[in-house]
């Protein structure tokens, strides 16, 4: 069962299995990566009342798990995950965690950094849902909505 750690705020510590069917974006599919037939592998999320820890499985064997880990303070969290630093603070907005911020990129394609907002929440049926909104160096947003059902 998802319990509050303290008033308005929730402990999402579990083990979660995305639920494809409920994905809601508005990026374009990339048809190629569609074909592989790649799902969102599992998340195992970790928290105590100074962090919230979530851990992405490897999709595919010889991956690496992507892990990030926030400050539940108020403090700066910074997480480096290949190519990619996500710089964020996080707050409480009722039961809702907000996570927010920047997402810096640096390949051989150049460099890139991204608004970033994540907000976390159980909902009535008590599926974990993610939302992610990016805007990009344009202005151009994006978002993302993922749900997760308890293993």
């Amino acid at each position: 069962a998802v319990q509050s750690p303290a008033p308005g705020k929730v402990d999402f510590s579990g083990q979660w299995v995305h639920n494809d069917a409920l994905l809601q974006t508005t990026h374009k599919v990339d048809a190629a990566a569609k074909a592989t037939g790649l799902k969102q592998p599992p998340i195992t999320i970790t928290q105590t009342p100074e962090t919230l820890t979530i851990q992405h499985d490897p999709p595919l064997p010889g991956w690496k798990a992507q892990r990030y880990v926030y400050n539940l303070a108020g403090k700066k969290s910074v997480n480096y995950n290949g190519a990619n630093v996500l710089t964020t603070t996080s707050r409480w907005e009722g039961n809702k965690l907000v996570n927010e911020g920047t997402s810096y990129t640096e390949t051989s394609q150049g460099e890139s950094t991204w608004k970033w907002r994540e907000t976390i929440w159980v909902d009535a049926k008590r599926r974990l849902l993610f939302e992610t909104r990016t805007t990009d160096e344009s202005g151009k947003t994006h978002l993302v909505t993922q749900t997760y059902d308890r293993k």
